[in-house]
């Protein structure tokens, strides 16, 4: 290999780390609208890890993946519901960038089929999704919709027991959920510039590669090449892919006139790239992800931190014992203002007696003025 094409190697190796990086800080941005600020640093390590499942699970790696990223986003302080709709609406901008890039890949080749087929996977991706958002806004709608979820669930609750809970109340508290989450629209847009950046910077990839083998093929044939691997990735008939995304890739070369041999080569170095070294760095996350301890993988960071929640430094913080705790507490409600009265309620507070504490703390609280 020579230096131009290891230097074609190395761009393509940096757009498929700026490509998880752009889907993990995706995944911040809904998951901040839904009232969670994940560091990106936990973020990262969860977008590779679901990825490892979802590539070397065959058949259920979808949804294998999204089932331990729900569970990472609990675990870091989401509640159920957040991380459900944060999850849905990342992917609704996952699906509905990748339509429009394809759709424009396809306007873009100049071959009229090609442009139709195009232009009816967006519609058969936006349409719906408008048709949802009608729905939702609508009560009448809303209502039957709610009606056929929940009757949904009463099945899959007598078949496999699960959900656990009424579904009714389920739905209902999905529902409000959803209607309380709110996206402002330079937020809204900077998830979509992430969606968008995800599947560019996937398909530079792809495109440096090319390269790197001497493969011709004009940028506006590449959108179309690469919905050829996306949609072989996506079957899931072998781990990985493996054989299948490859073809895929060397026959739609083919079809634009790459050479045969080169475009097998081509393809197979950027499965490397894009599949099994994203997966290695996936399993290597996941193992250490095991490893750790729950208190300290959870790392939930509030949104705003007002009068009520300040920011104090680790050295000036009470240390967390029982007694401290109680007499916090104490304090806070305003029973006992005067230092002894503090210490002794915190002292009495252990007790189960309410009464003789009370006692307790009268008779160790100094008086705060003379007696006439």
């Amino acid at each position: 290999m020579n230096v131009s094409a290891a230097a074609w190697i190395a761009v393509a190796v940096m757009a498929q780390a700026g490509s998880m990086a752009t889907f993990a800080h995706l995944q911040r941005q809904v998951l901040a609208d839904a009232g969670l600020r994940l560091p990106l640093r936990s973020s990262l390590a969860i977008v590779y890890a679901g990825n490892a499942m979802s590539v070397t699970i065959p058949f259920a790696g979808t949804s294998a993946s999204a089932a331990f990223t729900y569970r990472q986003y609990v675990r870091r302080g989401a509640t159920g519901a957040m991380a459900g709709w944060a999850m849905a609406i990342a992917g609704v901008f996952s699906t509905v960038t990748f339509a429009l890039l394809v759709g424009g890949g396809a306007l873009a080749n100049g071959n009229e089929v090609v442009a139709v087929a195009g232009i009816l996977s967006v519609v058969a991706v936006v349409v719906p999704l408008a048709a949802l958002v009608v729905a939702l806004r609508r009560p009448a709608m809303r209502a039957q919709l709610e009606r056929f979820v929940v009757g949904t669930l009463v099945v899959s609750k007598r078949i496999a027991r699960h959900p656990r809970g009424e579904p009714g109340e389920i739905v209902s508290r999905g529902v409000e959920q959803l209607f309380g989450y709110r996206m402002r629209l330079r937020h809204g847009v900077a998830a979509a510039m992430f969606a968008t950046l995800n599947w560019l910077l996937d398909s530079v990839c792809l495109w440096a590669v090319l390269r790197s083998f001497h493969v011709s093929l004009p940028l506006r044939d590449l959108p179309l090449v690469y919905a050829a691997a996306v949609a072989a990735a996506s079957l899931g008939f072998t781990p990985a892919g493996i054989g299948t995304v490859e073809a895929a890739i060397a026959l739609a070369l083919a079809g634009f006139g790459a050479g045969s041999a080169s475009a097998l080569s081509a393809a197979v170095m950027y499965r490397g790239i894009s599949t099994w070294l994203v997966l290695l760095i996936g399993w290597v996350v996941l193992v250490v992800m095991r490893r750790q301890p729950a208190d300290a993988a959870a790392e939930p960071v509030p949104l705003h931190h007002g009068p009520t929640q300040p920011r104090v430094p680790a050295l000036l913080r009470w240390p967390e014992t029982p007694v401290v705790a109680d007499a916090i507490a104490a304090h806070r409600r305003g029973r006992v203002r005067t230092a002894g009265g503090f210490i002794a309620r915190a002292r009495v507070g252990r007790r189960r007696s309410a009464t003789r504490g009370r006692a307790r703390v009268r008779a160790a609280t100094p008086p705060t003025s003379p007696r006439p």
